[in-house]
């Protein structure tokens, strides 16, 4: 993703950005819950930005993309970005 669309994103979307947004607790009968992603919604959301990734298969059956490493994260709360003294922590417990 663009850096500006991930930006506008975590600026708009109601799960990034609204602090109280609700979501359906449960998935359609039909559908595939991968048991490694958590179904809670964190207190802040990083945006990690890089230059390349690949694509495999998790468990032989979920599709995944693995980032290469970073060039810069930054942290957003409720819409804004956060990256201030004290948050890195916050952030890191919230992985």
């Amino acid at each position: 993703m663009h850096r500006d669309c991930a930006i506008y994103a975590l600026q708009v979307c109601p799960f990034l950005a609204a602090p109280s947004f609700g979501y359906r607790k449960s998935a359609p009968e039909d559908a595939v819950v991968n048991e490694a992603v958590t179904t809670q919604r964190p207190d802040v959301f990083g945006l990690g930005i890089c230059r390349d990734f690949a694509v495999g298969l998790m468990g032989g059956q979920h599709l995944v993309m693995q980032a290469s490493p970073f060039e810069s994260v930054s942290w957003w709360r409720h819409g804004a970005n956060v990256d201030a003294p004290g948050i890195a922590g916050v952030a890191r417990s919230a992985c």
